[in-house]
């Protein structure tokens, strides 16, 4: 332990230019730390520092031993500092860059019982859509697409982002609500076209019978209105009352957060062409210790959102705030 205190002297009389000044900040006599830095330099058998009556020069042994260790006592430093931060209060601004849908309508209705557990913390808070519109600034978290992960970073799975059945309340109020896949063969339905020129196909499976392939009930959609192209525009032409549809998460948490559309057959899962699901992933610095206030938003976002469908996290607030 002595010999890593006198490595430490040397690296602040290193630093100072200056036994004087260096022992002033340390709080100790300069005798004692000239005392201290000799004692070093007999160890190593090296000299470590040229002194003459106007100044203080490293020796080429001086420079490479600073150069050694100065990264190692920045990083204990840096550690003891986190760790005096843990224990304390979180505190600060923290960045979190996230998926638009899913940070208007999952995220933001969760933020009055974070602000409330943490008065001083602070969020800036950016939203985009994926590739097509991410910044590249500098984030502490980030809730991204599961494609777009980062070596640099942690990253985990929060959710995926299922497919739905949909229609207005107003078809519903004309038409009827299916109680079951079979009876979509009787409904108006908005399909959408492949790129490859085919018509899409809705599968269900009830979700207790989701891993028995025999209980899955294919369905040609069928209706007078097919989209090309703007695929989402699907949910607007459900919104419109034109029939059902069936519309990544993403593209309907709005609607029906706000009423204009409502899910149909809740009791069955959905599945479509190709992957099932969109994953979304939440990110954040690859370090044994992150700072209290980044810890304390990953925690919060984790124990509220991780492995809980959007949709249900969408009608759980909802309901809370008495919307619909």
């Amino acid at each position: 332990m002595r010999e890593l205190r006198n490595l430490w002297y040397f690296v602040q009389v290193a630093k100072a230019g200056s036994f004087t000044a260096a022992a002033e900040s340390l709080s100790l006599s300069t005798a004692a730390l000239s005392k201290n830095i000799a004692r070093l330099e007999r160890q190593m058998n090296v000299q470590l520092f040229v002194r003459t009556s106007r100044a203080l020069h490293l020796t080429g042994e001086g420079r490479v031993l600073l150069e050694t260790i100065t990264d190692a006592f920045g990083a204990i430093e840096a550690s003891y500092a986190q760790v005096q931060e843990i224990s304390t209060e979180p505190e600060g601004t923290v960045r979190l860059s996230t998926v638009t849908a899913y940070g208007k309508h999952c995220v933001l209705p969760l933020l009055p019982r974070f602000f409330e557990r943490y008065p001083r913390i602070d969020l800036v808070m950016s939203f985009h859509d994926g590739g097509r519109g991410l910044t590249r600034q500098a984030f502490d978290v980030r809730l991204n697409w599961g494609e777009e992960r980062e070596r640099d970073k942690v990253s985990q799975t929060l959710c995926e982002m299922p497919l739905a059945l949909v229609a207005s309340p107003d078809y519903l109020a004309r038409c009827g609500t299916p109680r079951k896949p079979e009876d979509l063969r009787t409904h108006d339905c908005i399909n959408v076209a492949l790129s490859n020129g085919s018509h899409a196909h809705w599968t269900f499976v009830s979700r207790q019978a989701a891993k028995r392939s025999r209980d899955r009930v294919t369905i040609t959609p069928k209706g007078r209105l097919v989209v090309m192209d703007e695929l989402d525009a699907v949910a607007n032409a459900a919104e419109a009352g034109l029939g059902l549809t069936v519309s990544s998460a993403e593209n309907v948490l709005s609607s029906l957060r706000e009423g204009r559309l409502v899910r149909v057959l809740e009791d069955y899962l959905v599945l479509g062409r190709g992957q099932m699901h969109s994953e979304i992933i939440i990110q954040y610095a690859r370090k044994k210790i992150l700072p209290a206030k980044v810890r304390a938003l990953v925690d919060f976002l984790l124990v509220e959102l991780k492995g809980r469908d959007p949709l249900d996290v969408v009608a759980r607030t909802t309901r809370r705030e008495g919307i619909g």
